[in-house]
């Protein structure tokens, strides 16, 4: 039962929703917004546990270069390398991966960190 529900969830195709009075300006309407331009992250760390993952600037902002093998950032798999890193815990990063390095170090509990993905999903074709 549970495999034919899916079935017939998977085979329909659904509509774009109306378009709301306040939408109707044509520019606005000829923008394509990013389906994932921002994400929040939220991650648990102990003070001075590593997070395994090294940063470098590239056009001002502080993007992942390397992610550790075996680090807590690579065991769960929520950052890639490329990732901009915008905020954490609700305060702008700079452009200064040491200063990153050393805040990300010393802080503990629970961390909130806004990225740019580096990664775009790809639109699966319809069968």
């Amino acid at each position: 039962s549970l495999l034919e529900a899916h079935d017939i969830v998977a085979s329909k195709c659904y509509e774009s929703p109306p378009s709301s009075p306040e939408m109707n300006n044509s520019s606005v309407n000829n923008q394509l917004l990013p389906v994932d331009a921002i994400r929040i992250l939220g991650i648990h760390k102990r003070a001075g546990e590593p997070l395994g993952v090294t940063f470098r600037v590239e056009n001002n902002d502080l993007v992942i270069a390397r992610i550790l093998h075996g680090g807590m950032i690579d065991r769960q798999g929520l950052l890639h390398v490329g990732d901009i890193i915008k905020e954490v815990n609700g305060h702008e990063v700079g452009n200064n991966p040491k200063e990153l390095q050393e805040l990300l170090k010393n802080i503990s509990g629970s961390v909130t960190l806004k990225i740019l993905p580096s990664y775009r999903d790809t639109i699966i074709p319809q069968q």
